[in-house]
């Protein structure tokens, strides 16, 4: 048996009425048959008589086209059968329909209507079942696109090209005889581009040459003309002189990488309100040092250098460059980490009053006379970590408190803040009703302090959810309630997704009835695990999957740090795409909270500031960032990495966010 070639069953166009039926694989002693009927302008015209021809050619690299078998002329009534027993070595088989009357049809060849409107083009012959393939082609009359090109000063620019190409189909820019070239304008910039099969193009103009002033280019922004319904005059379009916008960059922390490493540059154009847009993209090889370049239309723009393979490097986002026709601007410049800032209290209890008290942003401000603060446990972690969300989905700040009393700087915060209400999180065992009686002087009356809590921490979790999401959710997150890693990665994700998180007891070989019970009170669709087996059980996931209506995922790591990065995967989409190198999904948010991942105080009022401003929470240790960690933050386009708690829980060190070696 042969290799079955790929087969592009090409058609050219919208109004192609045909299929793909089937193909079987191709054996080298057995006939490739391909069939159909040849119609003209539409499927109720057939060709006559010898009026098109059809043939197979094999391509390779879409630069060659090679003939395979013999040709074959319609019959009286538009009908050919292609047979060939030729083998073909190359890349793809494509068909190929010429039209040889007189009545102006245009051909179809295989480059220019790849992916239009025909089920089965382009698959692999050994995928198309059956004995052989019928196919139909209607031939469509060619159209023309006329237009002019004019420069910011209503002038003709110099001569130059205007390319067409589809936009909606797949175009090879290969040797097909079909590929229409670039056409040249006139004198007074107009032109005119015909034999263009019907459908949507893009359009560009460019033209380069040399001046006085150096090398200029000058170009249109894509424009687009639909010819589907017949030829198009084109409205006149604007060429630009091209900037350009170059520098050189410093990375002094990539001097001890061995060999080349790769540089990820983008180009942003920034919009009036601020936004701003990747228009262009370019990676380089550099060590220390490296350049980059990027030619654009007038505008103002900046650029982002993201060093892959070195996370420590960090990423360099330039000011703001504004250029107009033919300027070029050339800065150089040092590439740097995401700037950081620490937010710290003299212990846990003081931390979490720096947190609330914090003026990073409007977005994570805690203003007085916010509706309602949380107020759980410092001691213990379980209580807090179901509060994340529901705080969060609040805009409430977190304050932690020891058992038995109101630490002087939580009494000074509340007093700031003069809540409308104030809920304690857990039972008198975590948080005492001398406590919950001092609280009250905060509030306009004893009534506006409340307390959630269950017979256990999973109890107490299950009454919080209840709280929070008094009406259901259709996502919830479940994380283990015997460690606080991956619950507090959860949390902050949560809020991202509007949901809650569920601390369970995911040792046990099936799900526990009262969480089964809690989850058809919410009316959730969608559960996600979040940590590996270990923490929640292949029988507690099997048990929920069984459970009708209920999609259940998991998001997990190999350690706690690598759980931390997927939940922040997960929870912003970016992060996968730009690791898979799509361009325009940098920069999704321009703050991360990093938090100690061995220790949970600190951290516990940190998730709940990533809630309050929709940031991504991630973990680290006390001397270091893991790798994965910090570059998640870079992928993201992260401008301030917010640091939680003090040097002994994460040192000075990650003020530079040293990386872990």
């Amino acid at each position: 048996m042969k290799t079955p070639h790929r087969i592009a069953l090409i058609a050219a166009l919208l109004t192609a009425a045909g299929g793909v039926a089937a193909a079987s694989p191709a054996a080298a002693d057995s006939a490739l048959v391909i069939h159909g009927t040849i119609s003209l302008g539409d499927a109720s015209h057939p060709a006559a008589a010898g009026e098109a021809r059809v043939s197979l050619v094999g391509t390779y690299l879409d630069t060659s086209v090679q003939p395979v078998g013999s040709p074959v002329l319609t019959d009286a009534s538009g009908g050919y059968s292609l047979t060939t027993t030729t083998p073909y070595t190359g890349e793809n088989l494509e068909l190929r329909v010429e039209y040889l009357g007189a009545g102006g049809y245009q051909s179809v060849y295989g480059n220019r209507a790849h992916y239009v409107g025909l089920p089965g083009e382009g698959e692999d012959l050994s995928r198309l079942p059956g004995p052989d393939i019928a196919f139909d082609q209607t031939l469509p009359l060619p159209t023309t696109i006329t237009g002019r090109i004019l420069t910011t000063a209503n002038a003709a620019p110099p001569v130059g090209s205007v390319t067409a190409s589809r936009s909606d189909a797949h175009q090879w820019f290969s040797a097909h005889p079909d590929q229409a070239p670039p056409v040249k304008t006139l004198a007074d910039g107009t032109y005119t581009i015909t034999g263009l099969l019907p459908g949507v193009y893009s359009l560009v103009f460019d033209v380069s040459a040399s001046s006085s002033s150096g090398y200029r280019v000058t170009d249109t922004r894509p424009f687009t003309v639909d010819t589907s319904g017949g030829s198009v005059a084109a409205p006149d379009q604007v060429a630009y002189g091209q900037a350009y916008i170059g520098a050189g960059f410093q990375c002094p922390r990539c001097s001890n990488a061995s060999g080349s490493i790769i540089g990820d540059s983008q180009l942003l154009q920034v919009e009036p309100d601020g936004s701003e847009t990747v228009v262009q993209r370019r990676a380089d090889y550099i060590g220390s040092y490296g350049t980059y370049g990027f030619q654009t239309f007038p505008g103002t723009y900046r650029v982002m250098e993201y060093i892959g393979g070195q996370p420590e490097a960090g990423a360099f986002w330039s000011d703001p460059i504004t250029v107009g026709e033919y300027d070029s601007v050339t800065p150089t410049t040092t590439l740097t980490l995401p700037a950081t800032t620490r937010l710290a209290g003299a212990d846990r209890y003081g931390t979490s009053a720096m947190i609330s008290a914090n003026t990073l942003s409007a977005s994570s401000r805690y203003d007085p006379g916010v509706g309602t603060v949380f107020v759980t446990s410092g001691q213990n972690f379980p209580d807090a970590l179901s509060a994340v969300p529901v705080a969060g989905s609040l805009g409430a700040p977190l304050l932690l408190v020891p058992q038995g009393f109101v630490p002087a700087a939580i009494g000074n915060e509340l007093t700031r803040l003069h809540p409308g209400r104030i809920v304690i999180v857990g039972g008198t065992a975590s948080v005492s009703d001398s406590v919950a009686t001092t609280l009250s002087s905060y509030v306009s009356s004893a009534a506006d302090v409340v307390r959630v809590y269950g017979g256990d921490r999973f109890a107490t979790s299950r009454a919080v959810t209840e709280f929070g999401f008094p009406t259901g959710s259709k996502t919830i997150l479940l994380a283990s309630g015997w460690a606080f890693p991956d619950a507090l990665s959860a949390g902050a994700a949560a809020t991202s997704k509007h949901a809650g998180v569920l601390l369970v007891d995911g040792r046990g070989s099936s799900p526990d009835a009262a969480t089964v019970a809690e989850l058809k009170r919410t009316g959730v669709t969608n559960v996600e695990i979040v940590g590996g087996p270990a923490a929640i059980s292949s029988g507690f996931e099997a048990g929920l999957s069984a459970i009708p209506g209920l999609t259940v995922t998991r998001v997990y790591g190999a350690d706690r740090f690598a759980t931390s990065v997927a939940i922040t995967a997960d929870a912003f989409p970016g992060l996968n795409s730009a690791q898979a190198d799509v361009v325009g999904v940098f920069h999704e948010h321009d703050t991360a909270v990093i938090a100690s991942g061995l220790n949970f105080p600190d951290a516990l009022a940190g998730a709940a500031l990533a809630g309050r401003m929709g940031a991504p929470l991630l973990i680290a240790t006390q001397a270091c960032v893991p790798p994965d960690a910090l570059s998640a933050v870079e992928y993201l386009g992260v401008k301030t990495a917010v640091l939680i708690g003090g040097t002994a829980s994460l040192s000075s060190g990650l003020d530079t966010l040293t990386t872990c070696r």
